[in-house]
């Protein structure tokens, strides 16, 4: 089987499968880059067994972001595993956005809740590399990713380890932009997609299940006690296709948020998908 065969194989098999990730397939079973591959089209591979292994995989929905322990965000990889949600190519809108509000206010303290991989964070700190960048989660596992990604890009960056926003609460740490992307996934939600399934649940799905908005009742509750008062802040969070407006209700409900500028905006398909805060709270 030549390269082009092999291409067109999963062209025809994944038709969700966009011709980036299959130049990423063939690269990574190659060893080469998509020039080598575009000019050795015709040459026979000569790791079928390989390429077997991996089409199986893949026709069991398992993500090749696994199977490769890589994913590109905004032109770096990172690395991932099990441990970690696999990042969205949409989260990179949200980081986009956060870059455009540390150009206003470079060398502030940044805290990225719900950090996983750590792709938002550790983006932000290469953008930015004045800020003070901290990773904050649940899950240890995922920190250990976070670490090695931030060791690989050569970031310095600061850990919390715990149940959202308690790390920062008992640390009486104040921050100016806050990040999140938390679980917010419906599990009844027939949209998920399949790879979902190898996923880590703790990732996805919210603590309880009858409450997707669960992570986000409690940050505009408390997010307050670990903002920098008189200086601007922003919050820029992610959530579902489908809860734009219960976000808007649980934010027009929440007294400490009268008068800061609320901006909604869309990912690639069109659909609601962030909430960028601005603000300045009083000392």
């Amino acid at each position: 089987m030549t390269y082009q065969k092999a291409f067109w194989e999963l062209k025809k098999t994944f038709s969700d499968f966009n011709d980036g990730l299959i130049y990423q397939i063939l690269e990574f079973l190659s060893g080469e880059n998509k020039t080598w591959l575009i000019e050795n089209w015709e040459k026979p591979m000569t790791n079928l067994a390989k390429f077997a292994e991996i089409y199986k995989l893949l026709l069991s929905g398992y993500p090749f972001a696994y199977i490769s322990k890589n994913k590109t965000f905004l032109g770096h990889d990172f690395y991932v595993d099990e441990s970690v949600l696999i990042p969205r190519d949409e989260t990179e809108l949200l980081v986009q956005e956060a870059t455009k509000w540390l150009k206003q206010y470079p060398d502030c303290k940044v805290l990225d809740l719900c950090s996983g991989s750590g792709i938002i964070g550790l983006t932000i700190k290469m953008n930015h590399p004045g800020c003070q960048v901290t990773l904050s989660d649940l899950s240890a596992p995922a920190q250990i990713i976070a670490a090695k990604n931030a060791q690989k890009l050569n970031l310095d960056v600061a850990f919390l380890t715990g149940d959202f926003l308690e790390p920062s609460l008992e640390n009486h740490q104040k921050y100016n932009l806050i990040t999140c992307n938390p679980p917010y996934v419906d599990k009844t939600d027939k949209e998920v997609g399949a790879s979902t399934i190898f996923e880590p649940e703790m990732a996805l799905y919210p603590p309880d299940l009858s409450q997707p908005l669960y992570f986000y009742e409690i940050l505009f509750r408390d997010v307050f006690k670990i903002i920098n008062k008189g200086k601007p802040f922003a919050l820029l969070l992610e959530f579902g296709y489908d809860q734009k407006e219960k976000i808007e209700k649980i934010i027009f409900r929440t007294s400490w948020l009268k008068g800061s500028n609320i901006t909604f905006f869309q990912d690639w398909a069109g659909k609601w998908r962030f909430v960028k805060i601005e603000g300045e709270l009083k000392e």
